[in-house]
């Protein structure tokens, strides 16, 4: 048990790292009536505003007002459902009471609902208002698609939620997702950034996508869509049957480009800063031997597990303790009917193989917001002995993940945190010990 507890221990002193309030005191700061985002400034020729949407998204504004302080008039946050009561005692990380920002919380397990298109409506009504003078704040984090859902004229919510949930379900990737979600959306693909033109638009991003592409995370808001001729291969890649109107939506010709000179945009921090914080933590417990494996994971979680088995194999020959960290945002071909996410699908699929294997082991696969798939839990920590168990192979193919950690060891072994505050894709932790 000394390995879990040691597992849950670094994924947790890693997501206390990449708290979005230590990069923005870092990064943004006022003064001689200027905003200043590292070496460039944007003049407040008047009170400016926010809108934000993401799962860190509040950490972010409760920061951000308390810098330009009188220098915000208004703004409008479009959040997780359930993420205030999450911290009602934690007050350091929820807005004052007199603030001037106007919270939504909707998308619950980062779905689109009908609450999260009530905050995008706010949002583009706030955006349309705006004039050269002005200056808007647009704090984007992980999760920002979900609570930003404005589709286009004649397109329900309904159907553009089935459509991005069948490519999901296929194993479309978040940028394959994102580039048909931007061509569907009235605010993504640079939606946002049009609408509010010619205010002054400076985007503060978190990314939770490997490689920090801005024009995908959070579907590119404020970013020129340039892979709008993309959305129908994806489409036809993944075999998803779509409607008349969503099909003359994604076939629509992209129009004259538009001038997006008006906006900078910021990536404020990522996944690097957790995966170095990981291997901190892992040195303060005692493990002299500390590897980052990569922050750049991706692929389904099935021949995810069979990387980590290679390293795993390449490490064990050298017959000591060792601790390997990677990071990314692995994806899952669902062809059950189970309960579960990718990060628990993961941490079990491992198991199996590196059991099999003879490997001597404590694998935690965790989502640094908190939330794996439409669970309760960020993910889960499996060992040597839950691999050994016959009955995972039923619970793998039917992607019930979720309840066979629920059921086993009543529980213990899924890692719950609730939403963190913050959203930079997965952590992976391996911890191999030496055979005896």
């Amino acid at each position: 048990m000394k390995y879990v507890r040691d597992a849950k221990t670094i994924f947790l002193n890693a997501v206390g790292a990449v708290q979005p309030q230590n990069f923005l005191r870092n990064r943004v700061k006022v003064s001689s009536g200027k905003l200043h985002v590292d070496a460039e400034t944007f003049p407040l020729n008047r009170p400016c505003h926010i809108v934000g949407f993401g799962k860190a998204v509040l950490g972010m504004a409760v920061e951000m007002e308390n810098i330009l302080s009188s220098n915000l008039r208004s703004g409008i946050l479009s959040i997780p459902a359930g993420t205030q009561e999450c911290f009602k005692d934690q007050p350091q990380l929820l807005l004052k009471n007199n603030s001037v920002l106007r919270i939504f919380e909707g998308a619950k397990d980062n779905i689109p609902d009908l609450d999260a298109m009530e905050a995008a409506k706010a949002i583009k009504d706030l955006c349309v208002g705006l004039t050269k003078d002005d200056l808007l704040l647009v704090l984007i984090s992980g999760g920002g698609s979900a609570l930003l859902p404005l589709p286009k004229f004649g397109l329900s919510l309904d159907e553009k939620q089935k459509i991005i949930k069948n490519l999901s379900k296929g194993g479309a990737n978040i940028i394959e997702l994102n580039c048909v979600r931007k061509m569907l959306s009235e605010l993504k693909g640079g939606g946002l950034a049009q609408i509010a033109y010619p205010c002054r638009v400076v985007t503060l991003i978190l990314s939770d996508i490997v490689g920090d592409p801005i024009d995908s995370i959070a579907s590119g808001p404020t970013v020129e869509n340039k892979d709008a001729h993309l959305a129908m291969e994806v489409i036809n890649k993944y075999n998803v049957d779509i409607s008349e109107i969503a099909l003359n939506i994604l076939q629509q010709p992209k129009l004259e480009s538009f001038n997006y000179n008006h906006v900078a945009n910021f990536i404020i921090g990522n996944n690097e800063i957790a995966c170095e914080a990981a291997k901190r933590s892992a040195v303060n417990l005692g493990y002299n031997k500390v590897e980052l494996f990569s922050k750049d994971i991706q692929g389904d979680v099935v021949d995810v597990a069979k990387r980590y088995l290679q390293i795993a194999l390449d490490e064990v020959k050298k017959n000591e303790t060792v601790c390997i960290i990677g990071a990314g945002e692995p994806t899952v071909v669902v062809k059950g009917n189970g309960l579960g996410g990718r990060n628990q699908q993961l941490a079990l699929e491992f198991s199996k193989i590196a059991c099999e294997a003879g490997l001597d082991f404590c694998f935690l696969s965790c989502g640094t917001d908190g939330i794996d798939g439409p669970t309760d839990a960020a993910g889960a920590v499996s060992t040597t002995v839950i691999g050994g168990l016959q009955e995972i192979d039923d619970f793998l193919e039917n992607n019930d993940a979720y309840s066979f950690f629920s059921r086993y060891q009543n529980g213990e072994f899924l890692v719950k945190t609730g939403h963190t505050g913050t959203n930079v894709m997965d952590l992976h932790i391996l911890i191999l010990k030496p055979k005896t």
